[in-house]
């Protein structure tokens, strides 16, 4: 053989042993990238996006030794991004350790036997405490109810939205809870008390419910270890290629992190909370994040968000709103877990150390108030987001109409025609102010997604598909508000999840649309949601999902 020939085959082996690039073609790219919204066409290489548009021009672009895909005219998007759950409290439950999973519409008497039914499957060994989610309104969360089952070990179940504990005389007595017990903030979150000042076995609200899970050390960090990949694979399967958690909670954020920053085989890109409950000076909170910013943040995790809680839910009326609540919730306007000089003071130490800050807050007060948080940090280098946001009466709408910098982050299944909360807001005003999403968006405020799992998996929340079906259907099934004109449309529901999102967690230079340069997170669905009669685009499949250019969910 000539010399030449031999140099040539030479060559071309190097040209084909060298080419990493993958050409995905014959596809429907919705990009979310406003200068190339639709494309049929990407090359990807060393797990980034290095071309994308038409199928001729991005066959060239790959050259003729790529690996190529024919994507048979199949829905692509970007990445999901869920931009508000509890990842980590999902992994303890999913660590082989069992979990007791009440619903939401179990009467009192079927919460009870669920619970004994689970102590007798479930031995002592199996099981050294019972532990679980999930009641609803018809249960009276009572140590003295449970006492009565005769199960011997600590009961600790919380309500389906989370915030509130039940649980037994044991758990508490393990706990050192008694009526001398000092709660961590007495008015906003504590243990309810009977009339001689002992406690009745139902917590109220997150910081003192979950100081009682931390302190009886139900989960550790190797069950949040254990769990990790099986619950991003739950999210791959969804198309979620990142989320924000936004605190653990049944455990304390070191131990999440430390989990986290060890798997890093895990599937799914995690941006997290460091959360803060008012218990510890702004100077300590601010030298804790900076700690475990620095000693956790990895490829796939960066705590780099400051969190906190306004107030509560509605569910458990403690949501706070500037007109009082009406049966069958009781009376009173609800808890202010933070004051606003509270929070605008360890908030403007979090931004000025570059965390994202992000503050959940339901009733209008707590909303309205938030944004004179959120206002008054001025401009800074994180970004600002308010969580839930789903009542913006008495001018709070208005109020956040002017505040764009606020990102507006919220659930949309939770769009439902719910006669308890029309009872207690009045028909008139919850129509018109429960999650205008619409008005919001024309009104140049970004709005953003997420699941808020576990609180809303009964409602199909963890799935972006259900809640995109939500917000476009209103008026069309009887199970949403009867509003059409709070409708979205499945673009702005897509970018919600998308580049909204990444520019919430601030990450929109690295994800968050099918754009060169960023990285190749991409979803192939089953149907095309931008054409399909939107009342089937809850049922819609994810076939495949990629993170980094690596197939991670692969439908069956």
């Amino acid at each position: 053989m000539k010399k030449s020939s031999i140099f040539g085959a030479m060559a071309l082996l190097a040209m084909v042993s060298c080419n990493n690039k993958e050409l995905y073609y014959n596809a429907n790219i919705y990009t979310a990238d406003s200068d190339m919204p639709e494309a049929t066409a990407m090359v990807v290489e060393d797990g980034k996006i290095v071309f994308v548009g038409n199928d001729a021009d991005a066959k060239s672009a790959a050259g003729m030794f790529a690996t190529k895909h024919d994507m048979e005219g199949r829905r692509v998007l970007p990445g999901i991004a869920d931009t508000h759950c509890h990842y980590f409290a999902l992994c303890g439950t999913k660590c082989g350790k069992p979990t007791l999973s009440l619903d939401s519409n179990d009467s009192h008497e079927a919460a009870l036997e669920k619970i004994k039914q689970y102590a007798d499957t479930h031995s002592k060994e199996e099981a050294p405490e019972v532990f679980g989610f999930g009641w609803g309104w018809d249960v009276k969360p009572l140590a003295s109810e449970l006492d009565k089952l005769g199960i011997d070990r600590p009961i600790v179940i919380f309500s389906c939205d989370g915030h509130t504990g039940w649980v037994n005389t044991l758990a508490m007595q393990m706990a050192g809870v008694d009526a001398n017990f000092k709660d961590i903030a007495p008015g906003s979150s504590y243990f309810e008390r009977d009339a001689d000042g002992n406690p009745t076995g139902r917590i109220v609200e997150t910081a003192q419910a979950y100081w009682l899970t931390q302190k009886l050390g139900l989960r550790n960090s190797d069950d949040i270890y254990a769990g990790m990949l099986g619950v991003s694979q739950m999210f791959n399967a969804m198309g979620i290629t990142t989320i924000y958690d936004a605190g653990a909670f049944t455990i304390t954020d070191e131990t999440a992190l430390t989990a986290a920053a060890a798997r890093n085989d895990n599937t799914l890109r995690i941006f997290a909370s460091i959360f803060y409950n008012g218990t510890e000076t702004d100077e300590q909170y601010i030298a804790r994040a900076k700690s475990f910013r620095e000693k956790y943040t990895t490829e796939l995790c960066r705590p780099n968000t400051f969190k906190a809680f306004k107030d509560g839910t509605i569910e458990v009326a403690t949501a706070y709103m500037y007109e009082p609540y009406k049966e069958p919730l009781g009376t009173g306007y609800g808890n202010c877990m933070l004051t606003t000089e509270q929070l605008l003071s360890v908030t403007k130490k979090a931004a000025a150390e570059g965390f994202n800050i992000h503050i959940h807050a339901i009733g209008d007060r707590a909303i309205g108030e938030t944004l004179d948080v959120m206002s008054g940090l001025g401009e800074i280098s994180g970004t600002k987001t308010i969580a839930h946001c789903q009542i913006l009466g008495n001018g709070v709408l208005d109020k956040f109409l002017a505040n764009k910098d606020v990102f507006y982050q919220t659930t949309p299944v939770w769009l439902v025609e719910d006669k308890n909360f029309k009872a207690v807001f009045g028909e008139e005003f919850f129509d018109k102010y429960d999650m205008p999403l619409k008005t919001v968006h024309d009104g140049g405020v970004t709005l953003t997604f997420g699941s808020d799992a576990p609180a809303s998996i009964p409602q199909g929340g963890m799935e972006p598909m259900k809640n995109i079906w939500a917000a476009v259907n209103q008026g069309n099934d009887p199970s949403l508000h009867n509003r059409p004109s709070e409708n979205l449309t499945v673009a702005q529901c897509v970018d919600a999840y998308t580049i909204n999102a990444a520019k919430q967690f601030g990450a929109e230079d690295e994800i968050g649309s099918i754009t060169a340069g960023k990285s190749a997170d991409f979803v192939v669905l089953d149907k095309d949601i931008f054409t399909i009669d939107t009342m089937e685009i809850g049922d819609v499949k994810v076939l495949e999902t990629y993170l980094k250019g690596v197939r991670v969910y692969t439908k069956d």
